[in-house]
């Protein structure tokens, strides 16, 4: 299950790496769900069907965001056992459906999983100062609680992640007031939590993360984070133990003062490392507290969504 939007030539990548699968191509289908992308992106995404060695299906969902359009998709699949891609993350190994499936298939009686793969940088892409901070820092992806094989399920991330289609039925599916980017899946792993499902980290399981990151881009990515680190903290009140910040008080109002400001600050790569990462972790912050004071999005429960009754594409 793949959601898109404006990004025809990474998904066309991920698409080709789905294609060099040891697998049986009779043995997976794949649904892509284009999320408002433009007429030719678009297009171009349709136009993959028609050369697919595999099930290929192709669809729109207009309501904005990741959660909605996962939805969607896992709504028309015809499989019990979902694996979740995004459009820049694409396999590293012809061995990697095979290694999702056989994790799904070989829990037996025990007890739910969800299956979270790793995830690294795509070869040939330019890794920038802040990628290179976001990564070390766990900014990006953070897997330093989580030890390889079976544990508690802290938190997934739907960019390599495989389930069963009942066990997201049976939480909702995706919560689609989370219209943006951030805190989706940590949503989810707490529903799925409360369910009695654990986590199996493979992090042999790896894809290619083929996206570049500047300053400003990750800026914007923390911004959004703010907003629905407020809404997560909103729909989840007195749950207890809740790893989103807060940024509240004194700091947090200095901090979103000064991030329209942090946005225009070059951060020069001949910095040293110690200077780069203080003016990043500054800079993120301001972004994060400026998303947290803005105008709150909806929480009300009659906009969660989730999964619809399959039916055809």
């Amino acid at each position: 299950m793949i959601p898109t939007r404006n990004r025809p030539e990474v998904l066309e990548r991920t698409i080709a790496a789905l294609a060099a699968q040891s697998l049986d191509k009779e043995a997976f289908e794949v649904v892509v769900v284009d999320n408002g992308s433009e007429p030719s992106a678009r297009e171009r995404a349709r136009a993959l069907r028609g050369s697919a060695a595999f099930a290929l299906e192709v669809i729109s969902e207009v309501r904005p965001g990741a959660s909605a359009a996962r939805n969607a998709g896992v709504s028309v699949a015809s499989s019990e056992r979902i694996l979740f891609l995004g459009d820049d993350t694409r396999p590293a190994d012809p061995g990697f459906l095979s290694g999702h499936l056989s994790a799904l298939a070989g829990r037996g009686d025990g007890p739910p999983a969800a299956v979270l793969g790793g995830c690294v940088w795509a070869p040939g892409v330019e890794v920038t100062p802040v990628m290179d901070w976001l990564e070390r820092t766990g900014k990006i992806l953070d897997y330093s609680a989580m030890d390889a094989g079976e544990g508690p399920l802290v938190n997934l991330y739907s960019g390599n992640l495989s389930m069963r289609r009942s066990d997201l039925a049976a939480v909702g599916g995706f919560d689609e007031r989370f219209g943006i980017y951030g805190w989706e899946d940590y949503d989810l792993a707490l529903r799925l939590g409360d369910r009695g499902l654990t986590l199996v980290f493979r992090p042999d399981l790896i894809v290619h993360h083929d996206h570049r990151y500047g300053l400003r881009d990750s800026l914007r990515r923390m911004e959004a984070m703010g907003r629905t680190a407020n809404l997560l903290n909103r729909i989840h009140g007195g749950r207890p133990g809740l790893a989103t910040p807060r940024p509240t008080g004194v700091k947090a109002l200095v901090g979103s003062t000064l991030a329209p400001l942090t946005m225009r600050l070059p951060v020069p790569s001949w910095f040293p490392r110690p200077v780069r990462d203080a003016v990043f972790r500054v800079g993120h912050y301001a972004a994060l507290a400026r998303g947290y004071r803005r105008p709150p999005l909806d929480d009300d429960p009659v906009n969660r969504g989730g999964l619809r009754e399959r039916s055809p594409a």
